[in-house]
C-alpha cells in the first residue's frame, strides 16, 4: 500500500512541474489569421481587443499581432491600445515585440522608438528600443509577475519621429489552481513522511 501510494504522489508531483513549464503564443501563427478585422478575437484561454472602440485587429506571420484605425496603419500606435486577456492568471514571464526600432533617418536624426505596457491595466511601464535594433525591429520584455491582462500601446508621430509596434509573442507559464497546488502539497508530504518513516526503521534495525 505503501509503495501505492508513493508511486502516486511522485506522479502528482511529476504533473504538476510539467504544466508549470512557460509556454510560447506566438501570434504569427496560423491559428490566430481569425482577428484579422476584429474588434475582439478569442483563441483558447487568450482573447485580443483593439481599441478605441471603432479600431479593429490586424495580423501577419512576420510581425503578429497589430491595430487598424481608420487613417494609421497596422502596427500599435497613437490612440489605439491592444489588450490581451487570459481566461484565468498566468505568470506573464517575457513579451516579444516587432518592428521596434532604433531609427535613423535623414530629416529625424537617429533616435529609439518608446512604447509602454500595462499589467492589469495599472500603470504604464515604458520600453525603449534596442541601439542598434535587428533587422525585423525585435525586442524581448522579461517580465515575471502574475498577470490577468496585458495591455500596450505607443505614441506614434512625434516631432517626425515614429513610435510604433507589433506584439509578436508571449511567453506565459499557468498558475496551479488551489486544489492541485493542495494535492501537490499531500504528495510531498507523503513522500517526506515515508522518507522518514524508512530512515527511523533502519534506525531501529541497527540498533538491534
Amino acid at each position: 500500500m505503501k509503495k501505492y501510494f508513493i508511486a502516486f504522489t511522485v506522479s502528482v508531483s511529476v504533473f504538476i512541474a510539467s504544466s508549470a513549464f512557460a509556454i510560447t503564443i506566438d501570434f504569427r501563427d496560423n491559428v490566430w489569421e481569425g482577428a484579422e478585422g476584429l474588434g475582439s478575437f478569442t483563441y483558447g484561454d487568450v482573447t485580443l481587443s483593439a481599441n478605441p472602440q471603432d479600431a479593429v485587429l490586424w495580423q501577419d506571420g512576420i510581425d503578429g499581432i497589430g491595430i487598424i484605425n481608420g487613417y494609421e496603419n497596422d502596427e500599435i500606435e497613437g490612440s489605439e491600445v491592444l489588450q490581451v486577456s487570459f481566461a484565468s492568471e498566468v505568470i506573464l514571464e517575457a513579451i516579444y515585440l516587432a518592428d521596434f526600432f532604433y531609427e535613423c533617418r535623414w530629416w529625424s536624426g537617429c533616435y529609439s522608438e518608446i512604447g509602454y505596457y500595462s499589467l492589469n491595466g495599472a500603470d504604464w511601464t515604458q520600453v525603449t528600443a534596442l541601439n542598434p535594433s535587428n533587422s525585423n525591429g525585435e525586442m524581448s520584455i522579461v517580465v515575471g509577475e502574475i498577470v490577468s491582462s496585458l495591455w500596450l500601446r505607443a505614441p506614434g508621430r512625434i516631432g517626425g519621429k515614429d513610435h510604433e509596434f507589433a506584439l509578436q509573442r508571449l511567453d506565459i507559464t499557468p498558475v496551479p489552481e488551489p486544489a492541485t497546488l493542495m494535492l501537490m502539497g499531500i504528495g510531498l508530504a507523503g513522500l517526506a513522511g515515508g522518507a522518514a518513516r524508512r530512515k527511523w526503521k533502519k534506525k531501529a534495525l541497527d540498533k538491534g
